[in-house]
């Protein structure tokens, strides 16, 4: 904590020394024009730097004291280990099948996206599975379709979409979270920021089912929400 104090006294000793420069001070008042002139170019520039220095120094404390005294985010700290078990519902079989399933929706709806947005999507889908409204599987719930004025509505948009081939390295990454997730462990702050939400849209469109949903997070390109509490969002 002495880092405090210390850089309070540099930066007032140093906006101290730098104001006795001023060159409108009394013992200035009988030097030429041209010189009181210079003093001044020369005291804006202490207080400039000054200014300057006293802001990284404050920034560098502000970053360093903390670690100095121990502490750390969960993502770092051994007490708190960044993946987790999902705290609710139970995960669907785990079959060939179903993780395909879900590395497709996750390819296909969050290829695009870092491997967090990726398990935020994963999370949903997984979320969807536990709950009675929606089918039991993950090939089940990506799957899903109605018929509205005759055109068939998918609840993942890709489903009913021309599917382009996949980018091997995005589609390595999508097997890998499908995998993980379907152990249920997800990063911890996946799991903190998304929680029980079962809707997600991107952020460019403004579906009108929103509105009558609570917003949760947003995770790269895409909104998350959950149902609201009470028949009403807070």
């Amino acid at each position: 904590m002495w880092l405090v104090p210390l850089a309070s006294h540099l930066c007032y000793f140093g906006l101290s020394m730098s104001i006795t420069k001023n060159p409108r001070t009394r013992a200035n008042q009988y030097r030429s024009p041209r010189t009181v002139s210079r003093l001044m170019r020369l005291g804006w520039m202490y207080r400039r730097g000054f200014i300057l220095l006293c802001a990284a120094l404050f920034v560098w404390v502000g970053v360093s004291i903390p670690s100095l005294l121990g502490y750390a985010t969960y993502e770092v700290s051994a007490s708190y280990p960044r993946t987790i078990e999902r705290p609710w519902g139970v995960a669907p079989s785990h079959t060939k099948q179903e993780e395909r399933c879900l590395a497709q929706a996750i390819y296909y709806e969050a290829g695009n996206q870092s491997r967090a947005g990726k398990e935020a999507v994963a999370l949903v889908i997984l979320n969807r599975t536990n709950q009675p409204t929606y089918p039991r599987t993950i090939c089940g719930v990506v799957h899903q379709s109605t018929m509205i004025d005759g055109k068939r509505v998918c609840q993942f948009s890709y489903h009913c979409l021309e599917r382009y081939k996949p980018n091997p390295a995005r589609w390595a990454e999508s097997l890998q979270v499908a995998k993980k997730s379907l152990t249920n462990a997800f990063e911890r702050n996946i799991i903190i920021s998304v929680g029980q939400a079962q809707y997600f849209h991107a952020r460019y469109v403004r579906p009108q089912w929103a509105t009558t949903k609570l917003k949760v997070a947003t995770i790269g390109d895409h909104i998350f929400y959950r149902d609201c509490q009470q028949k009403r969002c807070a």
